[in-house]
């Protein structure tokens, strides 16, 4: 049960998860268009946005995709791109890895300079989400790279380079998962927030126990006093 820990879904979307709220603060707001047209994008997002969280995904998908199709490509890059990540991410917490690779690399094409950078990182999240699911390691170490390489707020970093020890470690390489963890773990801004702290401690431990090291009961118990 400890081993399972190291991979849990929770930990590892916590990122995600938060690029989607303030994803979904900013959108309505940010494009403008025409009077018939804002209306009905404000109709479809509304929707959507509900029925996302009231998790009735099904409704939601349905939403998000007649924004992808009804949004133009050529004005509404950003839209496209907010409905393929939503609906990747829908995929993806519904065990359809094939069909989140194939929506979410749709929307990267569309990346200009001026997209927003938090889009970007939302979607390279969830492709290294994704390709850890169907165990394509360098893919998902690739994804997490370009996602901490344009993250600047540390808050966020350390999902992503936790993210990306689990990878190593799923890869056996222990030396790796050491090589980011220990740092993060003796970081005090990072021990101020118990339940990443908790998390990395724990990761610690695992691994430790993965290679029998007595040292992973120390990691194992303050994770339990940080929880």
């Amino acid at each position: 049960m400890i081993l399972k820990k190291i991979n849990s879904p929770i930990y590892l979307l916590l990122l995600t998860l938060l690029l989607v709220l303030s994803s979904c603060k900013k959108e309505p707001q940010k494009i403008k268009q025409q009077p018939k047209i804002k209306s009905q994008y404000t109709k479809y997002i509304t929707l959507a946005e509900k029925h996302y969280y009231d998790q009735k995904y099904d409704s939601a998908f349905y939403y998000y995709t007649k924004i992808k199709n009804t949004s133009d490509p050529a004005k509404d890059q950003d839209r496209i791109i907010y409905a393929l990540t939503k609906l990747a991410y829908i995929q993806y917490l519904l065990g359809d890895y094939s069909s989140c690779e194939t929506s979410a690399t749709e929307a990267l094409p569309l990346f200009q300079k001026t997209t927003d950078v938090t889009y970007k990182i939302f979607l390279y999240n969830i492709l290294g989400l994704n390709y850890g699911k169907l165990l394509d390691y360098d893919n998902s170490l690739y994804y997490y790279n370009k996602a901490l390489k344009l993250t600047e707020d540390p808050a966020q970093k350390t999902p992503l380079q936790n993210n990306i020890a689990v990878v190593y470690l799923n890869k056996n390489k222990y030396s790796e998962v050491f090589k980011i963890l220990i740092p993060l773990s003796k970081n005090t801004e990072i021990q101020k927030n118990k339940e990443n702290y908790a998390v990395i401690l724990e990761n610690i431990g695992n691994t430790y126990l993965i290679l029998k090291d007595p040292r992973s009961l120390f990691y194992l118990n303050l994770s339990l006093k940080n929880i």
